[in-house]
């Protein structure tokens, strides 16, 4: 044995939990969600990348997966998700300046949580991960890891405002993939994560990947599950002439939503997906109408319809 792996290993003598200290102590732990209640933006903002690689996920293969904080008899349960029924990953955060693994045998430390969530269960393919808000202290937990928890992973992950949180990146990738533009601004993907947050919340920190999703949504944010040939397929020929005659006027499909500008300026799309009712009738509007200038009622009629996200 290795004098770093003999130093990683001594003072952390960790002995597993049973019997009723164990149901009282997962009892009085799980008590925690009330804190869910009284909202915890750490927790939900480091939730938001989770909860959209599963909407991603359920939006380009069609499978339903669940989402829970502060899930029962759960040593590490602030943030939960079964992949399958042989796979799931649990993650702890702590938005604190100092932290340490501990002995292993102090009721409520990080030691002591997560090699009881490991002895408790054997044989699971569970992945498990500290979560900590400075770069500083998860370089230290990660270098100070006791050898028993070395399959544990430490992240970081910064307490910040939403917006800057996407601008930094750490939410920009997993927003950005189920936006209905391939190019989102970060206005959009706040407005997602903020529809995110929402449904979260109202489902108590307990929830199923299509209650994610709008409910008869407008305007609706989230690209549609159908390939994108599908979308532009929906698009009139009648239509696309009548289009593409208007000076200065340019469009696309993109992830199921129309999107337009005029002169390069003025940006806009759609508040419903290629395949509603809604886009039916705008269709058919401009067929009927035949505009052959962006100015005047082809603008008041996108201006009716679109928004500037």
């Amino acid at each position: 044995m290795s004098q770093q792996r003999k130093k990683k290993t001594k003072g952390f003598n960790p002995k597993p939990i049973v019997g009723s200290d164990k149901d009282e102590y997962l009892l009085n732990k799980n008590k925690g969600g009330d804190n869910f209640e009284k909202g915890r933006d750490y927790e939900i903002h480091f939730a938001v990348g989770r909860l959209a690689e599963l909407v991603d996920i359920y939006l380009t293969k069609g499978k339903e997966l669940k989402a829970q904080s502060q899930k029962p008899g759960f040593f590490v349960d602030d943030l939960v998700i079964d992949y399958s029924t042989k796979k799931r990953k649990a993650w702890q955060l702590k938005d604190v300046a100092k932290l340490s693994w501990g002995s292993g045998t102090r009721k409520g430390t990080i030691g002591f949580d997560f090699y009881n969530q490991i002895h408790n269960n054997p044989g699971k393919k569970e992945e498990l991960a500290l979560v900590v808000s400075s770069k500083r202290l998860c370089e230290k937990l990660e270098k100070d890891k006791p050898t028993v928890l070395q399959s544990c992973e430490v992240e970081f992950f910064p307490n910040s405002t939403l917006l800057d949180l996407i601008r930094e990146g750490h939410l920009f990738s997993p927003l950005s993939k189920i936006a209905r533009s391939s190019s989102p601004s970060h206005a959009l993907l706040k407005e997602i994560a903020n529809l995110l947050i929402a449904r979260w919340r109202e489902q108590n920190g307990q929830i199923k990947t299509s209650e994610l999703l709008p409910i008869n949504g407008y305007p609706n944010l989230l690209r549609t599950a159908h390939p994108e040939a599908k979308a532009k397929g929906i698009l009139q020929q009648q239509v696309k002439t009548i289009l593409d005659a208007i000076p200065g006027f340019k469009y696309e499909i993109d992830r199921g939503f129309f999107h337009c500008s005029y002169l390069e300026t003025t940006r806009q799309t759609l508040g419903f997906d290629c395949f509603s009712q809604k886009f039916k009738t705008v269709q058919d509007w401009i067929v009927e109408n035949k505009p052959t200038v962006f100015e005047g009622p082809f603008e008041r009629m996108l201006n009716t319809w679109s928004d500037d996200l």
